[in-house]
């Protein structure tokens, strides 16, 4: 495909000129445009499971913005061994009182599915040591509404709800 190479040339160049500039702004705003951009770029991302960009960058939005409150985060949650119980969640943020298990969801019955997934393992979760005597919360951004069911399992589970591109508590 010649157009596809043409992109690719462009945000090469893009990316290359944006550096030079902040060489010399060193701004973070271009900082976060550089790692947009190089995201963007990565065609491996695209293909890692059912993620892809929109559901990335809400990811690390909303992550952004629970880690002002402090923290470390585990993006894909790969470090904190939870995998090993049949549970994977988009990210772990870990404080000295709490661990904050944060997923994200682009469309509607996937929520549902997800939440029903949560239900099934919240037990083993609270009591996997990553957990220990530490308060466990669960965020849980969408880009959909919930439906009914959604709603009332999110209750349910005490999840909080944020919609995913405004990052306003929604639930």
């Amino acid at each position: 495909m010649q157009g596809d190479s043409e992109v690719v040339k462009r945000l090469e160049s893009i990316l290359k000129e944006l550096e030079e500039i902040n060489t010399i702004l060193r701004s973070s705003a271009v900082d976060k445009a550089l790692e947009y951009l190089r995201i963007a770029m990565d065609e491996s991302l695209k293909l890692k499971g059912c993620e892809g960009f929109d559901h990335y960058t809400a990811k690390v939005k909303l992550v952004e913005e629970l880690l002002k409150e402090g923290g470390s985060c585990y993006l894909e949650a790969e470090q904190t061994k939870l995998s090993k119980i049949g549970y994977r969640p988009d990210a772990v943020i870990i404080r000295d009182e709490e661990i904050v298990i944060v997923e994200i969801e682009t469309d509607r019955s996937r929520a549902v599915k997800k939440l029903k997934k949560l239900k099934k393992y919240l037990d083993k979760i609270k009591t996997h040591p990553i957990v220990g005597n530490r308060r466990l919360r669960i965020v849980f951004g969408i880009f959909d509404e919930l439906s009914e069911e959604g709603i009332l399992l999110a209750k349910q589970l005490g999840v909080e709800v944020y919609d995913a591109k405004s990052l306003r508590r929604i639930l």
